[in-house]
């Protein structure tokens, strides 16, 4: 229990993703801190950041985001996306917002996408498709090469 405590207080000032990094041991704490701090410098989401960065595997950044988002985690490889759920959106939305049709269900269309605060994108394709949008996330890497 103490270590736990310790190891938390090391931890203050590190929130989000970052710190949900570090508890799973793909990011360490100072490299963590300087991602947020160089992310907030560029103006720019700091799992982008750390994506471009390359500072973690695609995969973890999928782990650590499924944890503190709450939204499932799917490994493409090992799912083929129904090529009608594909046919609901147009090209252009898949370039645009980097997402992956994975399969329709009734009035449901599950969506793989990257980063779950990218609302945006599931609000457009909810839009154009005129169906309700679940989100699934994928890693980065997966979801490239499957587009």
């Amino acid at each position: 229990m103490n270590a736990v405590v310790a190891n938390n207080a090391n931890l203050v000032g590190i929130t989000g993703i970052a710190r949900r990094l570090v508890l799973d041991g793909a990011l360490d704490e100072a490299a963590a801190r300087t991602a947020m701090a160089d992310a907030s410098g560029a103006k720019m989401p700091l799992a982008q950041w750390i994506t471009e960065k390359r500072l973690v595997s695609p995969g973890s950044l999928a782990a650590a985001n499924a944890i503190e988002f709450g939204i499932p985690l799917l490994d493409v490889g090992a799912f083929d996306p129904a090529h009608n759920a594909m046919k609901l959106v147009s090209e252009e939305l898949l370039q645009k917002h980097q997402v992956l049709p994975l399969f329709k269900r009734g009035s449901r269309l599950f969506v793989g996408i990257t980063d779950p605060t990218q609302t945006r994108a599931l609000d457009d394709i909810k839009f154009h498709t005129n169906l309700v949008v679940e989100p699934i996330l994928v890693a980065e890497d997966q979801l490239k090469r499957a587009l």
